[in-house]
């Protein structure tokens, strides 16, 4: 399995690096590195931890995100796969009764007779106004006779 050998790689990179945890060490040994070349002592075992973080680090940190991913792969995978074996062995406790459409006998909606009584309403009170204002305008003419 892929993960499998790439933690026994990181494994053996750890035991010829002396890498635990890459962003703790780094910044640890940096300060104490940088503080000997301020005080201008020579530690030779820093220098060798230094020097095997500059030559180690990076394939570390490649080969540990490749794993947190691998690891983040796997486990939604494994979920995905719980969820689909819980599904097929589920027991359903309801049931869907669909049953055939009935046709009324008359409309409900619109009804007929309204939209007629409306309609014939509005027509008559159409000609009320039209009429009223043919009147009004009969009457300001002056009739010649």
């Amino acid at each position: 399995m892929r993960l499998d050998s790439a933690d026994k790689v990181l494994t053996e990179l750890r035991m010829k690096s002396g890498i635990i945890e890459f962003s703790q060490q780094t910044r640890e040994i940096s300060r104490a590195y940088y503080t000997s070349i301020l005080n201008k002592s020579n530690n030779v075992r820093l220098e060798e931890m230094f020097q095997k973080l500059q030559q180690y680090g990076s394939d570390y940190v490649t080969l540990n995100e490749k794993i947190n991913y691998t690891r983040g792969v796997y486990n939604n995978y494994k979920q995905y796969v719980e969820n689909a074996e819980k599904d097929l062995t589920k027991e359903l406790s309801y049931s869907n009764v669909v049953t055939p459409p009935m046709i009324p006998d008359k409309k409900a909606y619109p009804v007929r007779s309204l939209i007629m009584l409306m309609f014939t309403a509005s027509v008559v009170f159409l000609s009320f106004v039209v009429i009223i204002i043919y009147e009004n305008s009969q009457e300001k003419k002056p009739q010649t006779n």
